[in-house]
């Protein structure tokens, strides 16, 4: 705009010089016409060099991609705070949590007053939780009510996992304070293929942890 007002004073200046001094113009159409020419070849060139070096940028779709991804992880940490319910039972309350993004999905992450828990958006899936106390319980449930309970959190929660797996109940430790692991694996071709899920019980039916592996059904 300075160089385009300071060229239009510059040609109005040497006009009232020349009519001031009696000098008239020799060609005045071929003066204006060269100056037309040079004026929409010079507008032509700004154009372009000002469109090369300046990156257009849609704020509309900027901030509707913002709310999306605001209103996505609104709904992840829902859903996970629903599913940390479900393992460590109510009264279970998110003190922190945390989204990031891993190509198109996103790892959510949250702690609760009870322990933490991680999983996948938009599949939905859990890969881990671990309590806080992950101390044995002094009940005397056995491992077929261990059982009971992991199964009816699997069927809800992993429901890919649970079809076609065979489940595994095994005791860890002693007395009251032991622990059963209830597994889910499948084998493909007799071969035991690498283990699905993990789900921990203590003997007063209480969940304290459990691990969904991230490779793929076989």
């Amino acid at each position: 705009m300075a160089n385009a007002t300071g060229s239009v004073l510059g040609a109005c200046l040497g006009a009232l010089w020349r009519f001031m001094r009696r000098t008239p113009a020799l060609r005045p159409g071929r003066d204006v016409l060269w100056g037309v020419s040079l004026l929409v070849l010079g507008c032509a060139l700004f154009a372009t060099l000002l469109h090369t070096r300046i990156d257009a940028v849609d704020i509309v779709a900027k901030d509707d991609a913002r709310q999306q991804r605001t209103d996505t992880a609104v709904q992840a940490n829902q859903w996970l705070g629903k599913a940390a319910t479900a393992t460590f039972g109510k009264g279970t309350e998110i003190t922190s949590s945390s989204v990031e993004e891993v190509g198109k999905r996103l790892k959510v992450t949250a702690e609760t007053n009870r322990g933490g828990i991680a999983g996948w958006w938009p599949e939905r899936r859990l890969e881990s939780a671990w309590s806080k106390n992950n101390r044995g319980g002094h009940g005397n449930s056995g491992p077929e009510a261990a059982a009971a309970v992991a199964g009816r959190f699997a069927r809800i929660w992993f429901p890919d996992e649970v079809v076609g797996s065979k489940r595994h109940v095994r005791t860890l430790g002693e007395g009251s304070g032991r622990v059963y692991l209830v597994t889910y694996s499948r084998y493909q071709d007799g071969v035991l293929k690498p283990v699905r899920l993990d789900i921990a019980v203590t003997t007063d039916r209480r969940i304290i942890g459990f691990h969904a592996g991230p490779w793929p059904s076989p």
